[in-house]
């Protein structure tokens, strides 16, 4: 049987490993990050009801220069995805489980600041909070 001050250290050593692997930078998604200028990045999987029913809408961001789409998809299903819905933004690819870096539900939408630091983030089901998280980007 463990002694309370065991358990407490491993209750602060979980802590630890949770904090350690938090969401920070989009540096974590392996991309390529333009830096200089405020970002949205919105991220999707492609089997999360509300992202497929987004999808569509997406394109309603087109005039958006500062906004980004990264799925779970591989490079040709964002291809298709892009090409079909007539997307300006770039599209990337993130294979990996969400979990990893801390993004339990989808879609979520991410600001990332002129140094590509996460600055905020929300879960954006529908169109009108995708537009309204974009406002941010001034």
């Amino acid at each position: 049987m463990k002694s309370l001050s065991e358990i407490l250290q491993l209750a602060r050593d979980q802590k630890k490993e949770e904090n350690s692997s938090k969401l920070t930078t989009i540096q974590a998604f392996d991309i390529d990050y333009i830096s200089g200028r405020k970002s949205i990045y919105l991220v999707i999987s492609l089997s999360c009801m509300h992202c497929i029913e987004l999808i569509p809408h997406l394109n309603e961001l087109n005039s958006k220069d500062t906004f980004y789409l990264i799925t779970d998809g591989n490079d040709n299903d964002n291809q298709e995805i892009r090409k079909e819905f007539k997307y300006e933004f770039e599209v990337y690819s993130y294979t990996k489980p969400y979990d990893r870096i801390n993004i339990y539900k989808t879609p979520t939408a991410l600001l990332v600041d002129e140094n590509g630091n996460i600055i905020d983030s929300h879960f954006t089901p529908f169109i009108t909070d995708v537009i309204n998280f974009c406002n941010k980007v001034v």
